[in-house]
């Protein structure tokens, strides 16, 4: 997981991550989320539990609150992702 280079238009950063897999093979980049590219979206946070993956960070001023996204662990067990990334995506 990493942030992708800000876009010049909406001045917004992409969170997007890669799965490698035991054998080398890299899966595709998928976009997570827009986030602020600044300081102020602090450092976010992975973590895997039983049902795939929470996703946490900070959305920017002035708000400052602690947004999370569940990511199915079906949107990682395969080496080819069919169609959308955000299917079985839910923001709590």
């Amino acid at each position: 997981m990493w942030l992708a280079a800000m876009n010049s238009v909406t001045r917004k950063a992409s969170l997007v991550a890669r799965k490698i897999f035991t054998d080398g093979m890299m899966g595709p980049i998928k976009q997570l989320i827009d986030i602020s590219p600044g300081r102020d979206s602090g450092i976010p946070q992975l973590v895997k539990n039983d049902s795939g993956f929470l996703l946490a960070w900070t959305s920017a001023a002035p708000s400052y609150s602690v947004q999370t996204v569940q990511f199915e662990l079906e949107c990682w067990n395969s080496k080819r992702l069919e169609g959308s990334f955000l299917q079985g995506v839910s923001i709590i």
